[in-house]
């Protein structure tokens, strides 16, 4: 989940839907886009992360694929389109479990993407070409990998930033 536009809290699902849920009023809205349109293309959507650079003033979403290696670039207000899909090397098969956005001056593109791996037990951190004109499918630069807890594998199953902190939430698989 991530915070989203208009006050909002978007949650992506396993079934290919994101539902956004207004915190003034708790109304939900789905978004079933992704599903009905895209199905034929990409397969099956397993959504594991979702991040927003400026929820504020962009109308893209960024969306952590599962079952692959990819995070796609979606347009939520009006047109519901996949704009672009960020391909990203060294996450194996396994896909993102999870994603987070971190602005940052050290990025030529306004920020990192955290990404979670349950393959390599920590958190893959990649530049997106977000300000450039490079195609419909891109391939992300992997600028570093974290692993937090060196002790055992250890399955990354929620990132969120805020305030200069990144917060990271271990599946151990007992609860």
């Amino acid at each position: 989940a991530t915070v989203g536009p208009d006050d909002s809290l978007v949650i992506v699902g396993d079934g290919g839907t994101l539902v956004l849920v207004d915190l003034e009023d708790f109304t939900v809205r789905e978004d079933r886009a992704l599903v009905e349109k895209y199905t034929d293309s990409y397969g099956w959507f397993d959504l594991e992360g979702v991040a927003m650079s400026n929820p504020e003033k962009s109308t893209f979403m960024y969306i952590g694929l599962e079952n692959k290696p990819a995070i796609l670039e979606y347009e939520w207000r009006s047109s519901h389109r996949i704009f672009r899909r960020f391909d990203l090397p060294g996450l194996g098969g396994d896909g993102v479990r999870s994603l987070a956005w971190v602005p940052t001056e050290a990025s030529s593109h306004m920020g990192y993407f955290y990404v979670g791996s349950r393959a390599v037990g920590g958190i893959l951190i990649y530049e997106l070409p977000l300000l450039e004109d490079v195609g419909v499918e891109v391939e992300a630069t992997l600028r570093d990998t974290w692993i937090p807890m060196r002790e055992g594998t250890k399955d990354v199953s929620g990132l969120a930033y805020s305030d200069g902190y990144l917060f990271v939430n271990y599946n151990d698989g007992v609860s």
